[in-house]
């Protein structure tokens, strides 16, 4: 009975995406329970909020130049890599389970990677790298000075927001719990988290949440070396701090803190 089917499948591990692939190649009937849009929902309302599958990491930390590839929690194709020595490809941006590689070859600029299934499809130059969705609005900023770029596409209309700090080169742009737009930065040796609140007559205005001290909860080697921002995952809460003692992971809600791999949830 599809039912029965369907309670069994439901059970599948999210941390395993590809054994919901395998269990569609079974026969027409589990196919056929896989692909109803009521399964979809049911998957994520027994499971919660899908799981990080891996990260995509570039920044230089002090022990070394950090591999230019996909740090997956599964099992997962290798990262594109044109060129042996990595300086070939550039990770900007991951969404809606694509990732969005700069390509520093001829004839190729930016490759669409599917992660799980190894496909990949050319583009052409976007205009925009480093920004969150919320909504129907998408939010970018312009490096210089951390200007917050908001783009309406129901309204098809551009607007500028003043960030919380300008004085910070390394941010993440993010979706908050309540949809609101999140802000992530470091100065010194703090984590700093701000979000965008409207008040009475539409005004908006930037609110501190965080402050979190990294020092108590992140090793350090060398102290003069500041933390960086690096990325943060929709949805989920983690924000990604690279260190001279390498790369970490920050899950907000619970303030668990791990090294060197993603937590998958």
């Amino acid at each position: 009975m599809d039912e029965l089917v369907g309670e069994i499948l439901l059970r599948l591990p999210p941390a395993e995406p590809e054994h919901l692939f395998r269990a569609s190649l079974v026969c027409k009937q589990w196919v056929r329970v896989l692909c109803h849009p009521s399964f979809g929902r049911r998957y994520h309302v027994f499971h919660g909020a899908p799981p990080i599958l891996g990260l995509l990491h570039r920044l230089q930390v002090l022990q070394g130049p950090a591999p230019t590839r996909f740090a997956s929690t599964t099992s997962m194709p290798d990262f594109p890599h044109p060129g042996s020595d990595g300086h070939y490809t550039l990770p900007l941006d991951c969404r809606h389970c694509r990732v969005l590689v700069r390509m520093r070859q001829p004839n190729v600029h930016l490759l669409v990677w599917d992660p799980v299934t190894g496909d990949k499809h050319s583009l052409l130059e976007p205009r925009i790298e480093r920004g969150t969705l919320i909504g129907d609005a998408m939010y970018f900023t312009i490096r210089l000075d951390n200007t917050i770029i908001k783009y309406e596409r129901v309204q098809n209309c551009l607007s500028m927001i003043n960030p919380p700090s300008k004085d910070v080169y390394y941010i993440a742009l993010m979706a908050m719990e309540d949809d609101s737009l999140g802000f992530a930065c470091t100065q010194g040796s703090s984590l700093y988290l701000w979000s965008m609140e409207l008040k009475p007559k539409g005004a908006a205005e930037w609110v501190q949440r965080r402050v979190i001290k990294l020092e108590t909860i992140i090793p350090a080697v060398n102290p003069s070396y500041d933390p960086l921002v690096v990325g943060s995952a929709e949805g989920v809460g983690f924000i990604f701090i690279s260190t001279d003692a390498g790369l970490f992971t920050i899950d907000l809600k619970s303030g668990k803190v791990q090294k060197g791999r993603i937590i998958a949830k």
